[in-house]
This record gives C-alpha cells, sequence and structure tokens, in this order.
C-alpha cells in the first residue's frame, strides 16, 4: 500500500475548495441541519434526506480515552474499493497500516477543530490506484464535544475496485 497527494485542509476548510458536486450537496445538507450551532447534532442527520449519496456515507462514532474510531455504517462504495467492509468495527483493525495512520489523522483532526475536514488523495490499494476527494464532517449532541463524524467521499477514478479473492 502505497499513498500520496493530500491536500491536508492548509489554511482551514473552505467550502469553495470542494470539488466534487456530490460533496458540495452532502456540505450545504450538513450545514442547514447546523443551523446556528457549529455542528449538527447525529440526530439531526436524516439517511432518507441524503439517500443520494448513501453508498458514499460513512459514520464514525468517536470513542473517548482513549481516543479511537468506530465504523457505525460504511457506504458500499467504501467497501468496493478497499476490498473489506468496516461496518461495526474500529479504525485500529484496518488491514492497512498506512491507511489507519491516515484515517486516524483525519478524523482526530475534524474531532480536535470541531470544524470540517476536506481531502484530496490517491492511494494504491492490492494494487489498484484509488484517486479521492473526501469531507469529514463533525457533529455533535453536546458542542463542543464532537461525538461522530460523517464522512462523504467521491472517487475520481469510479470503475477502480479491489478485487477480493473468491472465498
Amino acid at each position: 500500500m502505497s499513498t500520496g497527494g493530500e491536500d491536508a485542509d492548509a489554511g482551514g476548510f473552505a467550502p469553495e475548495r470542494l470539488a466534487a458536486p456530490l460533496l458540495r450537496r452532502f456540505y450545504a445538507y450538513w450545514d442547514d441541519k447546523r443551523g446556528g450551532r457549529s455542528m449538527p447534532s447525529p440526530a439531526d442527520l436524516d439517511p432518507l434526506e441524503f439517500a443520494w449519496a448513501l453508498g458514499r456515507i460513512t459514520l464514525v462514532d468517536v470513542l473517548r480515552e482513549p481516543l479511537r474510531f468506530r465504523y457505525r455504517l460504511v457506504g458500499g462504495e467504501h467497501a468496493n474499493r478497499l476490498g473489506a467492509d468496516m461496518t461495526g468495527k474500529l479504525v485500529d483493525e484496518f488491514p492497512s497500516p498506512a491507511i489507519r495512520h491516515i484515517l486516524t489523522r483525519s478524523y482526530s483532526a475534524a474531532v480536535a477543530s470541531g470544524r470540517p475536514v476536506h481531502r484530496t488523495r490517491w492511494d494504491v490499494v492490492a494494487g489498484v490506484t484509488h484517486h479521492y476527494e473526501a469531507l469529514i464532517l463533525p457533529l455533535a449532541a453536546d458542542p463542543p464535544a464532537v461525538d461522530s463524524l460523517a464522512i462523504c467521499a467521491e472517487y475520481i477514478d469510479r470503475d477502480n475496485l479491489v478485487r477480493r479473492s473468491p472465498a
């Protein structure tokens, strides 16, 4: 597994830098749901209202002491891309140490700042190159403590999938 090409939110999050229409639409949904608050509550999000993005949405619970992340829901496109459905598992259990590190760093940044995190990357997983843009959005029932994250990703190379070996 190799990684590269990261836009690590230099200068902070700016919605106008979102290239993918899907991410712009999901950000607008999140922004609307937060109203005047710094972020919406997890209960404010209704999957029926963003059915147009479900295959590319991942929901992550934030665990404390120590800070860790558990996947509540992994969108089908993410599972197909990475060759693993991590639903119900910890980021610590992700098969690739390099991806584990990237995810932990990105999720931690959103928790620490309480603000959206925007990433553009290319990664090689199981010999397949993936180009994507991701948006990590914090959620909190009682801000400023972030309870969970909503992640939306758009794949630029729509046809690349990790091929699983036959069972």
